[in-house]
């Protein structure tokens, strides 16, 4: 260490009377605590993000690709875990992703996806979907925003809709009709649901990942500091006095 600290300052060329090599030295100072400032500042602004995330794990699609899991019908739920957590990936990007501990705060539309919502998910679904219908004797189906006029009897087109859309996922869901008399009717139906675009999450603790970070930052501002060192020693000095020791 000695040897390098000498090979790099090495020479006596009276600096200190100099007032520009006083003043880059300032600036030097300044630049090397202003530095450290701003990554202890990044640091503690971003810990809870780093330490505690939601990590991206896997499509909820690819769940239902796995061979166990070949031509079961399962229902949404079944395809994640109690630890993990699934997002509509048009919202939760990687930049834009919120991480909190709260999962009625992370994800709002989650209910949908609880225990008490029926859903049916296959990677055979439209072979199996005459046999849910029967099953649950459901009648209705709707392939777009549900309103009484979209709501069809037709499972052969339903069917058709699956298929052609490569539809992995449908929903028990219901419409609410109120006539003249104030009787409110209620229709049953199902609706595909797209889970391609939802990713799964798992709430990870990654302070391993965090210490590696702070290392490689400390390492990045030495190496910031001898690059100018050297720069300035090795080569301005070089310029300004040749080889003059």
């Amino acid at each position: 260490m000695k040897k390098i600290i000498n090979w790099l300052f090495g020479g006596d060329l009276d600096l200190k009377n100099k007032w520009w090599h006083r003043f880059l030295k300032v600036l030097f100072i300044i630049s090397v605590i202003s530095l450290t400032i701003y990554v202890i500042t990044l640091f503690a602004n971003s810990y809870p993000r780093i330490v505690n995330q939601w990590n991206f794990v896997d499509v909820l699609s690819g769940r239902l690709s796995k061979n166990d899991n070949s031509g079961k019908i399962l229902s949404m739920r079944q395809l994640y875990n109690d630890e993990e957590i699934i997002g509509d990936s048009d919202i939760y990007t990687k930049d834009y992703f919120p991480n909190l501990k709260d999962k009625d705060y992370l994800l709002p539309f989650s209910p949908i996806f609880l225990e008490d919502t029926e859903s049916f998910c296959s990677n055979k679904l439209d072979k199996q979907i005459i046999d849910i219908v029967n099953k649950n004797n459901i009648k209705l189906f709707s392939t777009t925003n549900p309103t009484l006029n979209t709501l069809s009897t037709n499972i052969d087109a339903f069917n058709s809709y699956l298929y052609n859309n490569d539809i992995k996922c449908v929903m028990v869901d219901s419409y609410s009709v109120e006539n003249e008399n104030g009787i409110t009717s209620k229709y049953t139906f199902l609706r595909p649901v797209d889970i391609y675009k939802y990713n799964v999450y798992r709430y990870e603790n990654n302070f391993i990942g965090f210490i590696l970070d702070i290392i490689l930052s400390i390492i990045g501002l030495l190496l910031y500091i001898f690059i100018v060192l050297f720069i300035y020693n090795k080569i301005i000095l070089y310029i300004i006095y040749g080889n003059k020791k």
